[in-house]
C-alpha cells in the first residue's frame, strides 16, 4: 500500500461510454485524478455511522454509478450501512446477513444504482489500509476505479484508496456540497 501521487485511475481509460449512465458532470464540479465525486451527504452519512461506535469498526458499502459526460467519472450518491457485520477493536467483518442486507437495501432504495466501493472505519487507528483491509478490497471490491473510504472516528481523518497498479494508494476526491459539512471535535 504506498502513497504514490501517479495517475491511479488510468483505469477509467478503459471504461466504455455504453457502459456508463449519460449524467451531467455536477454544476462547478471539476475531475481530479480520482475521477470520482462524492456528495457530502454521503460523508456525513458514514462519519454519522462512524462515531456510533467510537471503539469498534463499523463498515457499509459506497452507491451510486459511473457516468460520463464527455468522459468516464465515477458519482457516490449514497451509502449502505454495513449491519449485521462482525465489529472487532481492529477489524470488521462482511458477514453473508451483511450481505443480504445489502442487496435487499440496493435493490429496494437503489433500483438503478449499484456497489461502487466501500467504507469502514479505524476508530484511533488512523487512515491506511490493513492486510486485511487489502484483502476484502481486492476479493469483494474488485474492479479497479472502485474505492475504499477510511474514516478514524477519533482523529476525525479520513482518506479515500484507489488502485494504482498493484498497490491502493491514497487519492482526494472532490465533494459536491448538497448539504453543509457536520464535523465535530476531534477528542
Amino acid at each position: 500500500i504506498t502513497k504514490d501521487k501517479r495517475n491511479p485511475m488510468a483505469e477509467f481509460a478503459n471504461i466504455k461510454k455504453e457502459d456508463c449512465v449519460k449524467k451531467s458532470l455536477p454544476k462547478g464540479a471539476k475531475l481530479n485524478a480520482s475521477h470520482t465525486l462524492v456528495l457530502q451527504s454521503v460523508i456525513n452519512a458514514i462519519k454519522s455511522h462512524g462515531r456510533s461506535s467510537m471503539h469498534k469498526e463499523v463498515c457499509g458499502v459506497l452507491v451510486g454509478n459511473l457516468c460520463w459526460d464527455k468522459e468516464p467519472f465515477l458519482l457516490i450518491d449514497a451509502r449502505i450501512e454495513g449491519k449485521f457485520a462482525d465489529h472487532q477493536a481492529g477489524s470488521v467483518t462482511f458477514t453473508s446477513e451483511t450481505w443480504d442486507y445489502i442487496h435487499s437495501e440496493l435493490s429496494e432504495k437503489y433500483p438503478k444504482k449499484q456497489i461502487v466501493g466501500w467504507y469502514h472505519t479505524h476508530p484511533g487507528f488512523g487512515i491506511f489500509l490493513s492486510n486485511m483491509d487489502f484483502f476484502i478490497h481486492e476479493n469483494f471490491f474488485s474492479p479497479r476505479w472502485q474505492p475504499a473510504y477510511v474514516f478514524d472516528p477519533q482523529a476525525e481523518t479520513e482518506g479515500f484508496f484507489f488502485w494504482n497498479k498493484d498497490n491502493l494508494s491514497q487519492e482526494t476526491v472532490p465533494v459536491i456540497l448538497d448539504e453543509p459539512p457536520v464535523n465535530v471535535e476531534a477528542t
